[in-house]
């Protein structure tokens, strides 16, 4: 998964690159990480697009969003919030300063 961060990728996807069923992947993901293959991934991706914009360089959200295959950035500015408390253009402008 970490290998195709910014690709899309589905859950069928990385049970087929498992060698896994989807069922199978899910309950092994719950069992070990707590949570689905899925929101594992978004969570990767946040945490990604927080560490790009924490050194100030990117050029915009967008730009980093897109580059760990973030395509709505509705909901990308919304998970940002709930996960660090506050939105992905605010970490910019404070990595600016």
């Amino acid at each position: 998964m970490l290998e195709h961060v910014a690709e899309h990728v589905t859950v069928d996807d990385v049970a087929a690159a498992a060698r896994m069923s989807t069922r199978g992947l899910q309950s092994a993901f719950q069992r070990i990480h707590g949570t689905t293959p899925m929101s594992y991934l978004r969570n990767v991706r946040l945490l990604m697009a927080r560490q790009q914009l924490e050194t100030g360089e990117p050029r915009s959200v967008a730009d980093v969003a897109r580059s760990v295959g973030i395509t709505h950035m509705g909901r990308f500015s919304g998970a940002y919030r709930e996960e660090f408390g506050e939105l992905p253009a605010e970490t910019l402008r404070a990595a600016r300063r």
